[in-house]
């Protein structure tokens, strides 16, 4: 079991340092510059606080959150060549330090951070859900967590995706890598070939955040990954949306 988990977990940690690799600066930059727009969270509200990037990839989060005035970033991943990428984007900054680590089994003292940023991380994990529970432990009183994760139902999931996961088994990996257009290359080799891949609905995840003791539970919005609206784009996109963002907070009663 343990091999096939590592197994699971190099192969993962490959896709997503290939897809990390083709980023170009200029996207990076657009990414970076309006990720914490995302969390509704204030710039201002960050300065002079500790944050966690839980499963860093290229170091997107970590650099918005590093150009904040006093704040301090960790930023993980168990990718070893996602570190080398996100090290080059941030080895400039002097209060974020870059660790190899599982979001499963973070290395850090209970109440250790203000914020913790989770995108793009949970649904490609065994455990899946369960690892709110070590992120509500390193959590702050008070603190918020951003999650992004993958939302269930829709055409582009039941059929889309899946059969394309279903070709990714006949056709291999190197080989899909070499004949997929730029712009297509992350995305699908990120939905048809990662081990792993959850889907949630949206009272599934706030059921589970509530399970794990987090308060103030919101569904976020955005132009990108806001719910759908109509009865043709719910059919198309799932009921919730393809992509799902969440705000929570750890909340010590007296």
């Amino acid at each position: 079991m343990q091999k096939k988990a590592k197994h699971i977990d190099h192969k993962t940690a490959r896709i997503y340092g290939d897809i990390f690799q083709d980023l170009s600066d200029t996207s990076f930059t657009l990414k970076a510059n309006s990720y914490l727009a995302r969390t509704t969270l204030r710039n201002s509200w960050f300065q002079g606080k500790c944050c966690l990037d839980a499963g860093c990839g290229a170091g997107i989060a970590a650099v918005a959150l590093a150009r904040i005035k006093e704040t301090r970033v960790y930023a993980v991943d168990f990718s070893e060549h996602c570190l080398a990428i996100a090290h080059k984007r941030l080895k400039n900054f002097k209060r974020c330090s870059l660790l190899k680590a599982s979001v499963l089994e973070l290395p850090f003292k209970d109440n250790s951070f203000n914020f913790i940023n989770c995108n793009g991380v949970v649904h490609h994990l065994a455990d899946s859900l369960n690892v709110l529970t070590e992120f509500y432990r390193v959590l702050s009183p008070y603190g918020w967590l951003f999650l992004g994760v993958y939302g269930a139902g829709g055409l582009a999931n039941e059929y889309q995706i899946n059969i394309g996961r279903v070709l990714s088994k006949a056709i291999p990996y190197t080989i899909m890598k070499k004949i997929l257009p730029q712009k297509q290359r992350a995305q699908t080799l990120d939905h048809w070939y990662a081990p792993i891949r959850h889907t949630y609905r949206e009272t599934e995840v706030i059921e589970a955040l509530k399970t794990f003791r987090f308060q103030n539970i919101k569904r976020l919005s955005s132009d990108f990954y806001r719910k759908p609206g109509d009865c043709l784009e719910k059919l198309k996109l799932g009921p919730d949306g393809m992509y799902m963002h969440f705000l929570a907070q750890k909340v010590i009663s007296s």
